[in-house]
């Protein structure tokens, strides 16, 4: 087999390599240049190795599995240049090259993007000794009649006392003038168990019933996500779009800004960004290079009291009514 070197040359301070030589692949002519990749217009980092082979073009495997385009595409075309694998870049792409710039112009479907999932998922809670602490709230309250000359002085008390063992928390009401007494509220004992969301209390509690509540005094085990910091238990939106160069999706709720990211190339999937719940009405804003950001109106209801896929709460109580 005849080969044909052609001297290295270099272009500007990137140092672009040209080579053309004779493949393996049925003896016909190839050509190896190492080129700018531009998508979309705009020029991606690094150096991309492509062979031009009659009307065709093949971009480099390796590039290809950089970019992320295309991916599981059943109808992908590998072949092997200079001891290479090299995959064929199919004309929806548009493939172009400069030959004065050295350059490699595609643009991309927006199917065959890479595709970014965000989602709000439930961040891992760490667990740390409990410090012995003690604290007292308490509310005070005067309350004059002067037309039934009577005159009274209330008080409302929460003593609550923290370790590594648990939670003890009592709260009572004392009232002194007219019909003196000390009353007591709620006394309690509770263990949480941060990573399977549970808490164990002993004492009194309200039964969670959907209409009603009654007070208790027993055992209650409960699964709640109510004390998880920045997680959202309800379901609210999916977005889905693209973007064709590196760029910015914000979201808007009645012209308040509740959620942005910067995001690559590529289609993106929001999933269940943090959203107020109610009837709102909001924007979905796409920036990108590519010209003026893209404004997607939409509207919804979330109700709080619904539960996202794949979670579940409950609450079981034994004892008697106080």
């Amino acid at each position: 087999m005849l080969l044909s070197n052609q001297k290295v040359c270099a272009l500007f301070a990137a140092l672009t390599l040209s080579m053309s030589a004779v493949s393996n692949d049925n003896s016909d002519a190839s050509e190896l240049l190492y080129v700018d990749l531009y998508i979309y217009g705009e020029k991606k980092d690094g150096i991309v190795a492509v062979v031009k082979r009659k009307e065709e073009i093949w971009l480099a495997q390796s590039d290809w599995k950089n970019l992320g385009i295309g991916q599981g595409s059943s109808s992908e075309r590998v072949n092997e240049f200079f001891n290479e694998k090299f995959v064929f870049v199919p004309e929806e792409f548009n493939p172009q090259i400069d030959l004065s710039s050295l350059s490699f112009h595609i643009t991309v479907p927006e199917e065959s993007l890479p595709l970014a999932i965000v989602k709000n998922d439930m961040l891992p809670l760490t667990q740390r000794v409990s410090e012995p602490a003690f604290y007292w709230n308490y509310l005070l309250l005067f309350l004059h009649e002067p037309l039934q000359k009577k005159a009274s002085f209330s008080s409302h008390h929460k003593a609550v006392f923290t370790s590594k063992y648990g939670l003890l928390t009592n709260t009572f009401l004392a009232r002194v003038g007219d019909n003196s007494r000390v009353v007591r509220l709620n006394s309690s004992y509770t263990v949480d168990f941060p990573k399977n969301n549970l808490f164990l209390t002993v004492g009194d509690f309200f039964t969670d019933g959907s209409t009603w509540s009654l007070p208790v005094f027993g055992v209650r085990l409960e699964k709640s996500y109510k004390y998880i910091p920045e997680f959202l238990s309800y379901p609210t939106m999916d977005f889905v779009g693209a973007l064709k160069t590196q760029g910015e999706v914000e979201i808007r709720i009645r012209n308040a800004k509740y959620f942005k990211k910067t995001l690559p190339m590529g289609r993106f999937f929001l999933d269940n960004p943090p959203l107020p719940v109610g009837s709102q009405l909001g924007e979905l804003i796409i920036g990108d290079a590519q010209g003026a950001p893209r404004v997607v109106p939409f509207s919804y209801y979330i109700d709080s009291s619904i539960l996202r896929p794949g979670l579940n709460t409950y609450s079981y109580g034994l004892g008697l009514t106080r």
